[in-house]
C-alpha cells in the first residue's frame, strides 16, 4: 500500500530482523550481477546500504528510471490507484504483518467501491494460516480467494 511507511516499518523492532536477511539476499544478487555485468550503478560499498530506504535510493529508484527513493515510493505504492481500481477486488491483508503497520492501511475513502478490504488479526505476511479443532493446519487464504473469484464470475 505504502512503500514508504513499509521501509520505515522494516526498520523498526522485530521486523529489523527481516529486513537484515532480506536485504542480504538482494546485496549477494547485486554482486552477482554487478560480477556478471560490471558496475553499472556507482556503489563502492553494497554492504553500506543497511535499509531498504538506504538500498532502494542506491540501487532500486536508479535502476528502474526514478530520480530517488522517496519518487520511487510515491509513485510504485498502490495506495495511489486504490481509488481507480474498477474491477471487483479482494484485499486481505493482516494486522500483524511485520512488514506494514496498521495505521498505513488505506481507509474506506480511499479505495474505491469494486474494491473489498478484509482485515484478519493473525496471519502475518501472506500466512494466513489456522488450525482445525482437531488441530491440523488450516490454509485459508486460499479456498477465501477461490471465494472470492466464484463469487464474480
Amino acid at each position: 500500500f505504502d512503500l514508504a511507511a513499509s521501509s520505515h516499518h522494516l526498520s523498526q523492532g522485530f521486523s529489523r530482523h527481516y529486513q537484515r536477511y532480506l536485504l542480504k539476499s538482494m546485496q549477494l544478487k547485486f554482486l552477482k550481477k554487478t560480477k556478471l555485468l560490471g558496475s553499472f550503478l556507482p556503489i563502492k560499498d553494497i554492504n553500506a546500504l543497511d535499509s531498504f530506504r538506504l538500498f532502494d535510493d542506491a540501487v532500486t529508484a536508479p535502476l528502474h528510471g526514478f530520480s530517488g527513493v522517496d519518487d520511487y515510493y510515491k509513485k510504485a505504492s498502490c495506495l495511489n490507484i486504490l481509488p481507480e481500481v474498477r474491477t471487483k477486488t479482494l484485499i486481505i491483508h493482516a494486522l500483524d504483518d511485520p512488514f506494514l503497520p496498521s495505521e498505513a492501511l488505506p481507509c474506506r475513502q480511499k479505495i474505491s467501491k469494486s474494491t473489498t478490504i478484509e482485515l484478519s488479526t493473525h496471519g502475518g505476511h501472506v500466512g494466513f494460516i489456522g488450525a482445525t479443532k482437531f488441530g491440523r493446519l488450516d490454509y485459508w487464504l486460499e479456498d477465501r480467494i477461490v471465494s472470492h473469484i466464484e463469487s464474480v464470475l
